[in-house]
């Protein structure tokens, strides 16, 4: 049977000096939560009058108001505040394996739900935690989160009222909390019935419309480090989230910290709370400068609940004295645990020792806040990340610049830096050992053009001397295996002759001022089915062009034919000359040949004019002067889902072959090489309008939004995706087909 209606309100406390506690309506004392001590403990002697400490009733307003507003971010505090007392609910009533609910918003259901399955909340206790504030019942033990009793008004920085449903022991209380215009809130019991549900709390409210988006963006970084993570559902259906700060790249261990890779900004990890480190305030402290190295990295620290000081907002490390020097204390243990844990890798790393110094730099270059003077005992002996020096044997090096492909050579180098740029090769082959190692650095080259290159190249004779000038340990890298350098590309044809020009193919770079084009290699063909053939000038595709436009140029052959085409290249004098119709038993003819028919004309025609979807998505804007320039993409994914009479299936038809995913600039710098080079006149100027298409499909759409009122604002976030479906698809088709039955 359900109970009377009852309103209780909110209440201030009294803070007696005297015996520091914080007493509820009933006079019981609340537990003290375990923080870090701030204080220094002051005895007295004798008779002192007591003063007691309290809050203004006629404030209290403005009191509740300051801490319903004391968040930065008001969605991210009511994820971490309300999800923390679904945590420590469950902790409580030892139901981890049950778990906790969040229900996130959507644009179709704005509904935020809140739902543990712990110990639930009487209605006296409501009483007592809800009607005052600061109340908690969570003070003095440090394995639950929550402990200031300010959270759960927290709700009050985003929405003016919120619901609370308890189950408590058989009975199901139903609350209705809201601000009224003194400022502070009412809690309204509207309902209380037996059940026999389990016990548990749930809180309920509705997200505004500005918030949906943020709710379902910070649902992932608010849970990231919390132990008991929520089953979430948006609509009904479950979803799938990914809590991953990073890969970790270094697990301190027993030493309770993280570093992963990124850039993140370092956080320290309480009861499941990540509060960002406030690193730049530290650094202004010069103690802390040796440590700006690891302040710098993306580290995760985890610490006991109550350890470091927070802000009563819980969004910030609160940065006393005492805070600070266990922080600065902290840092140091970090630091301290590195050196044996990198010993062990070298412990455990087999290789020579030129391998040995990449894997030092490797764990230096992630750990930059350690000694560059650093060493580590590798085979008996102290390693170092330093060069390598020589003094009597002779090592030459051989290397490339930034931006330049020529290779230098320096004869008799002293110093020989190890690093991934850098490779020491022993010269094993009597003859073409050199040869090999400057084909394989223009190799790299053509990977990495940005990059220098070098490889240090010594001699068999020069071995002994080395190894004893260096302490090397190990085998060496031989230059016998290394490829051996390419022929001049020639190959049989068709008609059993052999071309012997020097045929290539695109290398992949796409740089004019470089080499563009390589020796042709029939193994990186298999699955060609012909070959279009160009002149080249300079071993650059048409010289002053950019390789791209014959990439674009190949892209069209192969879509206006159906056959996986690829291009190949000769110097113009032999293009000219060359009339075999096969080369390495497939078909091959000169592009103009291709170019010129009526059919490949035809063909780029129609794609010339085409819209490029993007340039179509703002030309609808910009007409229609709508904002929201996904309507089209709903239309598109929406259809062939209605019958051909239905406005959406109509509204595409009217666009389908005026508009292309592809952008159209492809089709432009491939003109440039067949107007240049072949004949402008072949093309005629007739492009279509499309203006006819546009304005029916503008017709449709104004049909659309006026037939379906929920159809544009679901368009505004249709574009959020889950597993690469359309996140809210099957509602808005549930819809339209609903709007269409009424009709």
């Amino acid at each position: 049977m359900a109970k009377d209606f009852s309103v209780f309100s909110i209440k201030s406390l009294d803070h007696d000096i005297k015996n520091v506690h914080i007493r509820d309506s009933t006079n019981q004392p609340y537990h003290t939560m375990i923080i870090a001590d701030k204080t220094n403990k002051v005895q007295f002697e004798g008779n002192f009058e007591t003063i007691s400490v309290g809050i203004d009733q006629k404030n209290i307003a403005h009191f509740f108001r300051m801490i319903a507003n004391l968040y930065q971010d008001p969605t991210m505090a009511v994820l971490r505040e309300v999800g923390a007392n679904c945590v420590d609910a469950t902790i409580e009533a030892g139901t981890e394996k049950l778990g906790w609910e969040l229900h996130l918003p959507s644009r179709l259901d704005g509904n935020v739900r809140f739902v543990d399955n712990g110990v639930g909340i009487s209605h006296d206790q409501m009483i007592r935690i809800y009607s005052i504030i600061g109340a908690s019942s969570k003070r003095g033990n440090n394995d639950l989160i929550g402990g200031f009793g300010v959270g759960k008004w927290s709700l009050c920085s985003l929405v003016n009222n919120f619901q609370a449903v308890s189950r408590f022991n058989g009975t199901k209380s139903q609350y209705f909390i809201s601000l009224q215009s003194s400022g502070l809130p009412d809690i309204r019991l509207i309902k209380s019935e037996a059940t026999t549900e389990r016990n548990g709390f749930e809180v309920k409210f509705l997200c505004p419309d500005r918030k949906v988006s943020d709710f379902n963006e910070k649902v992932e970084k608010a849970y990231r480090f919390f132990a008991i993570k929520p089953r979430v559902f948006r609509d009904g259906k479950s979803v799938s989230l990914t809590y991953n700060f990073g890969n970790v790249i270094f697990d301190g261990g027993i030493n309770n910290f993280s570093i992963y890779n990124g850039a993140n900004s370092p956080v320290v990890v309480m009861g499941g709370v990540g509060y960002r480190l406030p690193s730049e305030t530290l650094l202004e402290n010069k103690k802390f400068e040796k440590f700006r190295g690891l302040l710098n990295c993306n580290i995760a620290i985890h610490v006991p609940i109550g350890e470091y000081s927070i802000t009563p907002s819980r969004e910030a490390i609160q940065l006393d004295d005492l805070t600070m020097s266990r922080i600065f204390a902290k840092l140091g243990q970090i630091v301290d645990s590195f050196v044996p844990k990198m010993q062990v890798d070298m412990d455990a790393f087999k290789g020579n020792t030129w391998e040995a110094k990449l894997k030092l730099k490797e764990l230096r270059d992630v750990f930059t806040f350690l000694p560059d003077t650093l060493k580590l005992d590798w085979n008996g002996k102290p390693l170092t990340a330093a060069a390598m020096s020589v003094k009597d044997a002779k090592v030459n090096l051989y290397s490339t610049a930034s931006w330049n492909k020529k290779i230098s050579v320096d004869e008799g180098v002293k110093n020989i830096e190890a690093n991934k740029k850098a490779f020491l090769f022993l010269d094993d082959l009597k003859l073409g050992g050199i040869g090999r190692a400057k084909q394989a650095i223009l190799e790299k080259k053509k990977a990495d053009s940005y990059a220098s290159w070098a490889f240090y190249i010594l001699k068999e004779s020069e071995k002994a001397k080395f190894i004893q000038e260096t302490g090397w340990v190990g085998e060496f890298a031989l230059t016998s295996s290394l490829p051996k350098v390419s022929g001049n590309g020639t190959t049989s044809v068709g008609s059993g002759k052999v071309a012997k020009g020097t045929f290539r193919q695109r290398s992949g770079r796409n740089y004019g001022i470089h080499e563009c084009v390589e020796f042709y290699k029939p193994a990186s063909h298999v699955k060609t089915d012909r070959f279009i053939l160009f002149p080249t000038a300079a071993n650059k595709v048409f010289g002053i062009h950019q390789a791209t436009h014959v990439d674009d140029l190949i892209k069209l052959i192969s879509r206006q034919s159906k056959t996986e085409v690829a291009a190949l290249f000769l110097p113009t004098a032999e293009y000219n000359d060359f009339t075999d119709s096969d080369f390495d038993s497939k078909p091959i003819v000169k592009f103009e040949e291709v170019v010129k028919t009526k059919k490949f004309v035809d063909a780029v025609q129609k794609l010339d004019s085409v819209l490029p979807w993007d340039v179509f998505i703002n030309m609808f804007r910009d007409k229609t002067n709508w904002a929201m320039r996904s309507i089209p993409f709903v239309i598109k994914d929406l259809y062939g889902v209605f019958d051909e009479n239905h406005v959406i299936t109509k509204a595409f038809d009217c666009i389908k072959d005026i508009v292309a995913d592809d952008p159209k600039s492809h089709i432009t710098r491939a003109m440039k090489i067949i107007i240049e080079l072949v004949d402008a006149t072949i093309f005629s100027d007739n492009k279509s309008t499309n203006e006819k298409q546009l304005s029916e499909f503008k017709d449709h759409v104004d049909k659309i939004v006026a037939t379906y009122p929920l159809f544009s604002p679901v368009a505004d976030d249709y574009n959020v995706t889950n597993g690469n479906v359309r996140t809210f698809k099957k509602p808005l088709i549930d819809y339209i087909n609903l709007v269409d039955a009424k009709n």
